[in-house]
């Protein structure tokens, strides 16, 4: 982490958290005399495009009010925003927020960084109580089943683009009510 992504990081957490909001990445690209500052914020339910202008005029206020200039003397573009779609899942939280989503991962056999991974696809149900577990509803030829999922064994993981939802099978599998199913788009 570079000196100014490390001080931006300390100096807006307070004010991301206190909006009750997960500080998923700073990244700070320098161009010249300018600099961009892509901040990614996610949370439970979401967010809207209102909520994150309020956010990121918030973070402005505090990274103009520094005691100590954070990027020098160069000018800055902020842009808030939260994860796309093609975000890797690297944390439980973000596994919950895709509950219901269509999902590709490699799962290792071994346990160990060095193992083979199996390639796996299908859809996100439950985690576990302590967000240790998933099952992924894996569906071939009209039938779908569960696979229970460590997420200490997943090497990696990418929800996918989905226009076409689940069908009742999954829904019912991945323990997502009608009213819940979640938009992949």
């Amino acid at each position: 982490m570079s000196g100014d992504t490390e001080a931006i990081t300390v100096l807006i957490s307070p004010v991301v958290h206190a909006q009750g909001f997960d500080l998923e990445e700073v990244i700070v690209h320098r161009s010249g005399d300018r600099s961009v500052v892509r901040i990614l914020v996610d949370r439970d339910n979401g967010t809207e495009l209102d909520v994150l202008a309020d956010l990121s005029r918030e973070i402005s206020a505090v990274v103009d009010d520094a005691p100590q200039p954070i990027l020098g003397a160069l000018a800055y573009t902020l842009e808030v925003t939260s994860p796309g779609v093609d975000r890797p899942l690297t944390a439980p939280r973000h596994w919950r927020r895709a509950h219901g989503r269509k999902v590709i991962a490699q799962i290792s056999s071994g346990g160990a960084a060095d193992s083979p991974t199996e390639k796996v696809a299908g859809r996100i149900g439950r985690l576990n109580e302590d967000e240790t577990v998933v099952d992924l509803v894996i569906t071939h030829g009209g039938r779908s089943d569960v696979r229970r999922v460590d997420l200490a064994d997943v090497a990696s993981a990418v929800v996918q683009v989905d226009f076409g939802g689940p069908s009742a099978d999954e829904r019912e599998l991945c323990g997502l009510l009608e009213k819940n199913v979640k938009g992949n788009t």
